[in-house]
């Protein structure tokens, strides 16, 4: 059976998601995880590999039990079995069945990333390890407008870790980048959204320290588009921190069913079974018609005074006929 589970992690503790021999990783910890439950190894695989330090609000994984393995655990149960047996950092959401073709990566329909900076000169102390402290005001206005150089499906090679691309097909679209200033614990951040099918290795933290050197007036919005066209990665800007990155979340398609931390309002279509209970709540009561009404018992009529005597007399007789016949002797 084909299992899919959805969940959140601090990146700061872990060297990326990927398995790593004699390293702390999400996936490795995961597969530990579900090796101590199930007694043997079990394989996953993700939505979005993500680099050492960058965290996840909605990642997804997907694996394969048994059957009997699947029922003899409620959803529940495994859920709390997971959350007990990984690391602290890591909190799972969601554990449902999927259908046998569904997959975390290539089922993947689009994936969001968000990357905030802090722009002011103080220490954001409760965001610290969640973003990229620049201390310093940025022109949004140049970033929005370098940003529009990347929308669409290009080579990507300039914002990706030139050992990652090397032999390796480096095209990929980017369906829409965003920017947006918020003020979170008192502090004040710009946070860009990136959408796109699939990233490079490094591409969107690339792409933000890239939009940066705009922003801070180093260089012009046109030079990005250069730096796209040059396909070398050291035309591009540095590798914006990496605690500053969220992988925010994974859409798929309408038939797979896919956790969404945004609000119900922004959220995708649910799979039909997801709200069976209030749908069944909703459900008007049938009344049924009105049958014609009982008829009433009829009483047994009674017997009169006299007749009662009648009968008693009676009754009496036959028994003292019967005691004196010699069959009763």
């Amino acid at each position: 059976m084909r299992i899919a589970a959805w969940f959140s992690y601090n990146g700061e503790p872990f060297s990326g998601f990927a398995r790593q021999n004699g390293q702390l990783t999400v996936q490795g910890n995961i597969e530990d995880a579900l090796e101590l439950l199930f007694r043997r190894r079990i394989d996953t695989t993700c939505a979005g590999r993500t680099d050492a330090g960058v965290h996840a609000l909605c990642q997804v994984i997907s694996f394969d039990l048994l059957p009997d393995e699947w029922f003899r655990r409620k959803p529940d149960s495994l859920l709390k079995s997971l959350n007990a047996l990984t690391h602290e950092e890591i909190s799972f959401r969601s554990v449902r069945p999927m259908p046998e073709d569904f997959s975390a990566r290539f089922s993947a329909v689009m994936r969001e990333y968000r990357y905030y900076i802090c722009t002011d000169v103080a220490a954001p102390l409760l965001m610290e390890k969640f973003c990229w402290h620049l201390g310093k005001p940025l022109d949004v206005a140049a970033m929005k407008q370098a940003s529009t150089h990347l929308l669409g499906e290009h080579d990507f090679k300039s914002f990706c870790m030139a050992v990652s691309a090397k032999d390796k097909p480096t095209h990929r679209y980017v369906a829409d980048i965003s920017f947006k200033q918020e003020q979170i614990w008192n502090s004040n951040f710009i946070v860009i959204t990136v959408i796109g099918n699939a990233f490079l290795h490094s591409m969107v933290r690339t792409m933000v320290g890239t939009l940066v050197l705009v922003g801070r007036g180093k260089r012009t919005p046109d030079w990005v588009g250069e730096v796209l066209a040059a396909r070398n990665r050291q035309a591009a800007g540095q590798n914006a921190p990496a605690e500053g990155l969220v992988l925010w979340h994974v859409t798929y398609d309408e038939q797979h069913f896919y956790y969404d931390p945004r609000p119900s309002g922004l959220r995708g279509e649910l799979a039909s079974d997801q709200h069976l209970s209030d749908a069944i709540e909703d459900i008007p009561s049938v009344l049924t018609p009105e049958g014609p009404a009982p008829k009433a018992v009829e009483e047994a009529p009674k017997a009169s005074p006299e007749k009662d005597k009648k009968s008693s007399k009676k009754a009496k007789k036959r028994t003292s006929a019967t005691e004196s016949s010699p069959a009763a002797r």
